[in-house]
């Protein structure tokens, strides 16, 4: 049996490319960057769920992480 990945957890998290100027904008990249990395290793999680559900024959139970702390 081949698993089911969704499309939408497949797909790259783009992160706005921005050279700050003063510190405000320094701050936005790192909440930007922050908030990309929480999302693809969401997926990451929901992934590994999915396909360690089926490596062991079982019913995928994933759930959300939530965010970075």
């Amino acid at each position: 049996m081949q698993p089911h990945v969704p499309q939408s957890l497949r797909q790259p998290v783009p992160v706005p490319q921005r050279t700050p100027v003063t510190v405000n904008e320094l701050a936005a990249g790192y909440v930007e960057a922050r908030t990309a990395l929480g999302t693809s290793n969401g997926r990451i999680s929901a992934i590994d769920c999915i396909l360690t559900a089926a490596e062991t024959g079982t019913e995928a139970a994933c759930t959300d992480p939530g965010p970075l702390p």
